[in-house]
């Protein structure tokens, strides 16, 4: 992994959250990324975040004296900057000039957001929000709200803005825009482990979104999340029609080509290397900051759905040979069939003894049984409907359409019976 190439990707606040990720979770990675956070750091303004860090990496060792001096003429800068910018706000308030207010309250929130308050933040742009004066200011901040949920993980809150958003501008006329709140909406329904619509609404982002949401995520986090959701929750055919034949989300998997081999191998039951690619790309995913909590979860989904593709064809399946395709020992295969035959994926059985997986069919009299019980529901259905019928004719229950121009009487409404 090309640390530098990986965080150049991202903007904002998440550059320095990645990077503080990546040097918790990889020994491997751990000291080039703790010394480009402590430089990203040392760009920015969020004091708190950087004593956050130096204490969680380095809790035994001090601040050293040229740092900590930084840190307090940063945060007295912080604190006079803060002070400046509430009292133009005041002003802009006491003059009642509503674009004023509004300017006022999304650079106050700006502000925050850099210094790390990000609660405060949050508040800032609802109160932006609420003295905008046109429907695109509605979105924009809407927008900056929804950034800041997305930063304390408040995917409940973000997605009451997101549907604000929508509701306030028509969205179709500006693809980015569009893309932007589709991408916030995929990332609530990623972290609530709905995969199946989260993969919808990243599928059907647009690449012209480039950097315009990379101080969250970026373009290539979009080709991951949704081709791992998809893969997690769509059928083959699902798959094939949503994502491989999706021209919008194919400009995306260009950026990440690893993934359309994946797909590929995936659609045309080539499991070996479907998993063994996925297995190398595990260590990345388990790097970033909204994959890791989920990841493991997904491949489990995605194996198991390999493993009932691969078994629908047969009658019976000898488990060494389909060991060897998935690359595990017979054991491990027997429970993950077993887990599989219990949740009632699989309807078949194993012969342990001769390591056979057998199809459980149904026997021909039982088919016969269900043929002849559902052709005798229908006929009954329709022995009812003639009978109803009969007798609405019977007492002349049956009426005619009317014409516009003639007033009918009861009696002329009636339909003859035919004969």
């Amino acid at each position: 992994m090309d640390l530098e190439s990986y965080i150049g990707n991202y903007s904002g606040t998440t550059r320095a959250k990645r990077l503080c990720f990546i040097g918790l979770h990889s020994p491997e990675h751990r000291n080039e990324a703790l010394k480009m956070l402590f430089d990203e750091l040392k760009k920015g303004k969020n004091t708190i975040f950087y004593r956050e860090c130096w204490t969680l990496f380095y809790e035994d060792n001090p601040i050293d004296e040229k740092t900590n001096a930084w840190l307090t003429e940063k945060e007295a800068a912080n604190k006079s900057d803060l002070i400046k910018l509430e009292t133009e706000l005041n002003n802009y308030q006491v003059n009642l000039i509503k674009e004023s207010i509004r300017m006022g309250f999304e650079e106050l929130g700006d502000f925050q957001m850099a210094i790390g308050d990000v609660r405060k933040a949050q508040k800032s742009y609802i109160q932006a929000k609420d003295n905008c004066t046109t429907p695109k200011h509605i979105t924009d901040a809407c927008l900056r709200v929804v950034h800041s949920c997305i930063e304390v993980n408040d995917y409940a809150t973000a997605a009451i803005y997101v549907g604000k958003a929508e509701a306030s501008y028509d969205c179709s006329k500006d693809s980015v825009l569009s893309s932007c709140l589709k991408a916030a909406t995929g990332l609530g329904f990623l972290h609530t482990e709905k995969f199946s619509i989260a993969a919808s609404k990243f599928l059907d982002c647009s690449i012209e979104l480039g950097t315009s949401f990379n101080h969250i995520i970026s373009c290539q986090d979009i080709a991951v999340y949704g081709t791992l959701c998809a893969m997690a929750s769509f059928d083959r055919a699902e798959l094939k029609a949503k994502v491989i034949n999706n021209n919008k989300f194919s400009s995306f998997l260009e950026l990440v080509p690893e993934l359309k081999e994946i797909l590929s191998s995936f659609c045309e039951s080539r499991y070996t290397k479907c998993l063994q690619e996925l297995q190398k790309l595990l260590p990345t995913f388990l790097l970033d900051i909204h994959l890791r909590p989920f990841v493991n979860g997904m491949l489990k989904s995605i194996r198991n759905k390999a493993l009932i593709q691969y078994c629908l064809p047969f009658t019976s399946v000898g488990l060494t040979k389909m060991a060897e395709v998935f690359s595990c020992s017979v054991e491990e295969l027997e429970k993950d069939l077993c887990s599989l035959i219990v949740s009632g994926s699989i309807h078949a059985r194993i012969d342990s003894q001769n390591k056979v997986l057998q199809a459980r069919q149904k026997k021909h009299r039982d088919i016969g049984y269900e043929k002849v019980t559902q052709l005798g529901s229908k006929y009954e259905q329709d022995t009812i409907a003639f009978l109803i019928r009969a007798n609405c004719i019977r007492h002349q229950y049956m009426i005619k359409k009317s014409s516009q121009s003639d007033t009918h009487q009861a009696g002329n409404d009636v339909m003859p019976m035919s004969t």
